[in-house]
């Protein structure tokens, strides 16, 4: 402990519930920076950790000393948020008035996409905040993969890591091998790359297990990428409260979503290229 250069910290008295406190205080305010459409608990995490990381590296010797010092960081923070959204507003008036003067001298650029400055997206992706999210190595999931999926999981299943219970590689093509491993497993995440590189998957709030009906509940979604050769094209398919289909799992078959059609449907004895 001697060797570290925040060693001094820990001759305050309550220096762990001080150091809490202020690592709360922290994570906290990024979050309350974060536009809610944005927000994710892993990229909030992440960057409080490594706020931490640097903050301790400089020596303090008590807990205030990192509150002033984080004052200081987030004082220059906040003001480079106002200067860049300053000039973002000044960038949109002017794209929306040439478009306007544009407009005037051409009748067919008057289509509704073209008259107003296009929308930020929902979600501003950062593959390397989701390092650590994974436990386990996967043959199909890249970093971009997992950011989009973490980003709409439910706010609990947001904070937790995940760790591979099943493949088709480690375990064979079994759904007998899959139920075992996945008992006493809930929530899990079910993920397919087909013969033609498709992703897509769901996830599923409670624990697979054969049944004559439907389980589950509304937290349960289905996504996919549209485009195979990235994460790009990610779409969440989300519960259309016309009926309670989750989960269903028969000797043959294991399903996700119903009315009329299925949203995802595995049979027993068909080869599925990779399976996490």
């Amino acid at each position: 402990m001697s060797l570290e250069p925040f060693w001094e910290l820990f001759d305050e008295d309550m220096n762990f519930n001080k150091l809490f406190m202020f690592m709360f205080q922290v994570y906290d305010q990024l979050w309350s920076e974060l536009d809610p459409k944005a927000a994710s608990f892993t990229r909030v995490i992440t960057e409080t950790e490594g706020i931490m990381n640097e903050l301790l590296k400089k020596a303090p010797v008590t807990v205030n000393d990192l509150r002033v010092e984080w004052e200081e960081i987030r004082a220059q923070r906040l003001e480079e948020a106002e200067e860049d959204a300053e000039e973002e507003d000044q960038g949109e008036l002017v794209e929306n008035e040439a478009l306007r003067i544009a407009a005037l001298s051409d009748p067919s650029l008057l289509s509704p996409p073209l008259r107003y400055s296009k929308k930020k997206p929902s979600f501003d992706v950062k593959p390397d905040d989701y390092k650590s999210k994974l436990m386990d190595t996967s043959s199909i999931l890249t970093l971009e993969h997992i950011a989009y999926i973490d980003h709409v999981l439910p706010i609990t299943s947001q904070l937790c890591r995940w760790f591979r219970i099943y493949s088709v590689e480690a375990n064979g093509s079994s759904l007998e091998t899959l139920l075992i491993l996945a008992k006493k497993q809930s929530p899990t995440l079910l993920v397919v790359k087909d013969a033609e590189g498709n992703v897509f998957g769901g996830f599923a709030s409670d624990e697979w297990h054969r049944a004559f009906h439907y389980y589950g509940t509304g937290e349960s979604f289905l996504f996919s990428f549209a485009n195979s050769s990235s994460a790009g094209g990610f779409i969440k398919y989300q519960w259309s409260r016309k009926n309670s289909y989750f989960m269903l799992c028969s000797d043959e078959s294991l399903i996700m979503g119903g009315g009329g059609n299925f949203g995802l449907f595995l049979v027993r004895n068909e080869e599925i290229a990779t399976n996490d």
